[in-house]
């Protein structure tokens, strides 16, 4: 049984490794387009992760509000 570092690294770690590895072997495998890839990435994971952030958070509504709008400011600029 696993207790300690090595549940912390089997359940946070570990997945980060293998999706990495996995990468790392479809980059070697085949040529992709990465511009596709980084727009998904930029335009919609990016803010659905931020905006789950949010929803889950404990935060003091002034805090939240000035937390909101600095990230609506961000993904204007680009």
């Amino acid at each position: 049984m696993i207790t300690g570092v090595g549940v912390a690294f089997v359940q946070s770690v570990l997945p980060v490794l293998l999706i990495g590895g996995l990468g790392y072997l479809v980059g070697r495998a085949r040529s992709l387009d990465l511009a596709p890839i980084t727009s998904l990435t930029v335009l919609v994971l990016v803010p659905a992760i931020v905006f789950d952030s949010f929803a889950r958070a404990a935060l003091p509504r002034d805090l939240l509000s000035r937390l909101v709008l600095h990230v609506v400011l961000q993904l204007a600029a680009v």
